[in-house]
């Protein structure tokens, strides 16, 4: 497995990674509105945008982006891991690739809102929740952290 930087061309496959883990992952704890939300905002052109204007990495195995993250000033994003290759801990090195990008900038902490399939994952890794509110849309509304990790 390697790990690079996005690039533009990158889009269609990132889009489908995400779309397909929020299907396959995310649904268990979520509503099929919210699913559904979520997948019209990773379509190629949202993702497009995203490259332009975050940093962002791709894990590859096999020459296919079996996961991402991004990073917006000291916020984290966009982390998804295909399915098929959960618990092998690319998460994890996607996170420690990401926080010590922010590190290198002089971020000293960065915050992320984990969905719930994800808020152990996180924990594990050393964030802490500092905040909860509503996330509302015209269809519906649901609970959602800011989480914290202080960089060392």
């Amino acid at each position: 497995m390697k790990f690079r930087k996005a690039k533009k061309e990158d889009a269609k496959e990132i889009s489908t990674l995400i779309r397909n883990t929020l299907e396959k992952v995310n649904s268990k704890d979520y509503s099929k509105e919210i699913i559904s939300y979520l997948k019209r905002k990773n379509f190629k052109k949202e993702v497009e945008k995203k490259i332009e204007e975050r940093e962002g990495y791709v894990a590859i195995e096999n020459e296919i982006i079996i996961g991402s993250v991004f990073l917006k000033d000291n916020r984290i994003g966009w982390v998804y891991v295909n399915s098929n290759f959960l618990g092998k801990g690319i998460g994890k090195k996607l996170m420690i690739l990401i926080e010590e990008k922010a590190k290198k900038k002089g971020l000293k902490k960065v915050v992320l809102n984990p969905t719930k399939t994800a808020l152990k994952f996180y924990e594990k890794l050393g964030y802490k929740k500092i905040k909860q509110e509503i996330w509302k849309t015209e269809t519906f509304k649901t609970r959602v952290w800011t989480m914290e990790k202080k960089l060392k």
